[in-house]
């Protein structure tokens, strides 16, 4: 699992669809200028290897069991699920890849949930 709360982390990614994913939200929140990265949001990459139980560990409560996300968008590789977790706006961008890197239960809650 990789935590990324700098733009510095996110420039250092391999190219490709899920650095892009990450610039374009980070982009989104520029707008709140007098805040930094990660007192608006933390990025999460699942990777091979990582449990559901892992992933609300770091979260630090049940998102996944309890269906707690906002919305689970589809992108060509990746599933993107965002929690909002209080009221203050502050977010976890959790990014889980397509495929058999990523836990089955978590898989199947992005495609139960998936926005159309």
């Amino acid at each position: 699992m990789q935590i990324i709360n700098e733009l510095s982390a996110i420039k250092a990614l391999p190219e490709g669809e899920l650095r892009s994913l990450l610039e374009q939200r980070a982009a989104e929140l520029a707008e709140y200028d007098d805040y930094t990265l990660d007192e608006l949001a933390v990025y999460i990459v699942i990777e091979a290897g990582d449990t559901t139980g892992d992933l609300e560990g770091q979260l630090g409560f049940p998102g996944i069991a309890e269906r707690m996300y906002e919305y689970i968008e589809e992108h060509v590789s990746w599933y993107e699920i965002v929690f909002i977790p209080s009221d203050d706006g502050f977010g976890y961008l959790v990014y889980v890849p397509k495929g058999s890197d990523a836990p089955a239960e978590l898989l199947a809650v992005c495609q139960e949930g998936r926005s159309p």
